[in-house]
C-alpha cells in the first residue's frame, strides 16, 4: 500500500491494484482534525477513482455524535453515497464503536432512501485487517 497521507491521528494508503483506499485511525479524534482526515479521505476517493473502502477503527474507539452527523452529510453532499464502494471497517471491541457506525450507516439511508440488500451486502465488520482486505479483493 502506497501512504498518501499521514498526520499523528491517522494514516491513508492506498492500494492500486486493489482500488482500496484505507483509513486507520491511530487515535481517537474529534472535531476538526477528524474532519480533515475525513475531508482527504473523501478527497483522495474521487481522485483516484477508489472502489473499495477500509477504516480500522480499532483505535479510534467511537465517532463523536457531532462528527457522525457531519460525516454523513458530507457523504451526502459528495454524492459518495451513489457510489456504491464496498466498505470493510475493522472495529473495536467497543460497543461504542458499533453503535457509531449503526448511527453512520443509517443516516445515510434515511437521506438517500438508500436501503437495498446489494447495498446491505457492500458493508461488513471485522476484528481483523488481513480478513477485511482479503474480503474487499475478492472481487478484483
Amino acid at each position: 500500500m502506497q501512504v498518501c497521507y499521514q498526520n499523528e491521528y491517522a494514516l491513508i494508503e492506498f492500494d492500486e491494484d486493489s482500488s482500496i483506499l484505507m483509513l486507520t485511525w491511530n487515535k481517537f479524534v474529534k472535531g476538526d482534525k477528524f474532519r480533515d482526515t475525513i475531508t482527504k479521505f473523501y478527497d483522495l476517493t474521487v481522485e483516484k477513482k477508489v472502489q473499495s473502502w477500509c477504516f480500522d477503527s480499532r483505535k479510534q474507539r467511537v465517532v463523536a455524535p457531532d462528527d457522525q452527523k457531519w460525516t454523513v452529510d458530507e457523504m451526502v453532499q459528495r454524492e459518495l453515497h451513489l457510489k456504491s464502494i464496498k466498505t470493510a471497517i475493522i472495529m473495536p471491541d467497543s460497543l461504542f464503536m458499533e453503535l457509531s457506525v449503526e448511527k453512520i450507516s443509517d443516516s445515510i439511508e434515511k437521506q438517500t432512501d438508500n436501503t437495498s440488500e446489494a447495498d446491505d451486502n457492500r458493508t461488513r465488520q471485522f476484528q481483523d485487517k488481513d480478513p477485511a482486505l482479503a474480503w474487499l479483493r475478492s472481487d478484483v
